[in-house]
């Protein structure tokens, strides 16, 4: 149901300054590095291609990629992974949503 909480939920998501919000299909359209990407810069007002340092460089995107790859089951491996980039925490859930947040202060 719209807007409660599910087991895909971040702990503090209600709590937390939502910046920018995506979906990504590892089947169709762009990687996860892309819409990551984009999303910070847009924020950061630069080009995804002038982020520093590059965003490539901070995480190990093949093994984000893989926390996208449906099981068997048709369940996501993991809930969600979480990382720092110049000020803002970058959430990546298994079902493919991209959360990005201001660090609370």
């Amino acid at each position: 149901m719209e807007g409660e909480p599910s087991a895909w939920d971040t702990p503090d998501e209600d709590r937390r300054e939502l910046r920018h919000r995506a979906t990504v299909d590892p089947d169709r359209g762009p990687s996860l590095l892309r819409v990551v990407s984009e999303g910070l810069a847009e924020l950061l007002d630069t080009d995804p291609e002038s982020l520093e340092p590059p965003l490539a460089t901070v995480a190990a995107w093949d093994a984000l990629e893989r926390l996208l790859d449906r099981q068997p089951d048709d369940s996501a491996p993991v809930h969600y992974v979480e990382f720092v980039y110049e000020g803002y925490v970058v959430a990546v859930h298994g079902d493919g949503r991209v959360r990005i947040y201001a660090v609370e202060e």
